[in-house]
């Protein structure tokens, strides 16, 4: 779906067996791959001048690290793609989309007031 040299960071919040790997196929020069989950086979083999990975783990997170990801979305440098929305009621379709790997983008439950 992306071609090559498109993305400046790639996060991977599921840890799936070769995403470092692709991410590297997708990263810009001086891009940068950030896995949550750094499971056996998620981080990159492959190098490349200016292109490089880090891990963090979910659980050394906290109310300031969410603040600074607030900002970055403020300031523009951190961009989200909200593929679809759905309803508390729509859980199971959005689960069967994810489930899918055909999503470009992030999946979001409304919830109504």
């Amino acid at each position: 779906v992306l071609g090559g040299g498109s993305v400046d960071v790639v996060l991977d919040a599921v840890g799936e067996f070769g995403s470092g790997n692709h991410a590297y196929d997708i990263l810009r020069d001086g891009g940068k791959f950030v896995t949550l989950l750094p499971t056996p086979g998620v981080l990159a083999t492959k190098s490349r001048d200016g292109v490089s990975q880090a891990t963090s783990a979910l659980d050394d997170t906290g109310p300031s690290f969410l603040d600074t990801l607030k900002g970055l979305v403020d300031e523009g440098e951190l961009k989200v793609t909200i593929a679809s929305k759905f309803t508390l009621e729509e859980v199971p379709q959005a689960i069967a989309l994810s489930e899918s790997g055909h999503v470009d983008g992030k999946l979001a439950i409304v919830i109504a007031p």
